[in-house]
């Protein structure tokens, strides 16, 4: 721009410089097409120079990518971080591991099932726990919740993944041969702990289905539905009972946290 300024006071210098009208009009328009050059120049320069603070923000962009990939945390780095004595609860392909970040902030987290000793089977391990580490500054992880002791028979006989991550909620889900059950968790701000938000427990019942139902918790609005049936001897047929609305402890009242789930409470929530 500085460089266009001056040139312009130059052309006008040599312009007014001339003695006649044609020599002027020469000298007018020679000056023009030189400014015309310049000006054409001046932008291929500029494109240039976008074009290269665009190929650099594509590369920050990139090593961007590369730093939040390379903090994902794996598998086998989370089984350094596993205690002593303890292993994760797999079966077949299946892993009872998940990563991601569960509590909003910038840090990883993941999530495991283990179970003590070292046994072929988990079912036969003494203790069972689910819990939740979060990274740390030095890219570290610790332990940041932690379930009480489930026991080998929370496991039962295949012990499949049974952590499931939807958005932000944690999912723990427990088969057994006559019911099944699931947990929800997830982390509240105000409490700053991983709380029991909701749970369903459905019975199959017995062969006539007898028993069978569903029990559907909401700790967040603290009502529980219960839907089951019974078999009805005298006409052999399967009756449904009315449903049944119960009240229980929201969030907000009494939460409940990670650590309150165990091998006693676990039929209960």
């Amino acid at each position: 721009m500085i460089l266009i300024t001056r040139f312009i006071y130059i052309a006008a210098f040599l312009i007014l410089k001339q003695k006649t009208m044609r020599t002027k009009l020469f000298a007018f328009t020679a000056c023009l097409f030189m400014l015309m050059s310049c000006g054409d120049s001046s932008s291929t320069d500029n494109q240039g120079g976008e074009t290269q603070q665009t190929e650099e923000n594509q590369i920050s962009s990139q090593s961007a990518q590369e730093q939040d990939k390379s903090s994902k945390i794996d598998l086998e780095t989370a089984k350094r971080f596993i205690p002593d004595g303890f292993q994760i609860v797999s079966y077949e392909d299946e892993v009872n591991f998940l990563a991601g970040n569960f509590d909003g902030d910038e840090a990883q987290d993941f999530v495991v099932m283990i179970a003590s000793g070292e046994a072929e089977f988990p079912q036969d391990a003494a203790d069972v726990r689910i819990v939740i580490y979060e990274q740390q500054s030095d890219k570290s992880f610790a332990k940041v919740a932690e379930s009480g002791n489930l026991e080998g028979y929370f496991i039962h006989d295949a012990p499949t993944s049974q952590l499931h991550l939807n958005e932000n909620v944690l999912s723990i889900k427990r088969q057994d041969m006559r019911f099944n059950n699931e947990w929800k968790f997830r982390y509240e701000e105000s409490i700053g702990d991983y709380a029991l938000i909701g749970s369903e427990y459905n019975n199959y019942g017995n062969a006539a289905g007898d028993g069978s139902g569903n029990r559907s918790t909401n700790y967040l609005s603290g009502k529980r539905i219960e839907k089951f049936s019974e078999w009805d001897a005298k006409n052999e047929k399967l009756n449904e009972r009315p449903a049944k609305t119960i009240s229980v402890n929201s969030v907000k009242e009494k939460p409940i946290l990670l650590k309150a789930l165990n091998a006693e409470s676990f039929y209960d929530l």
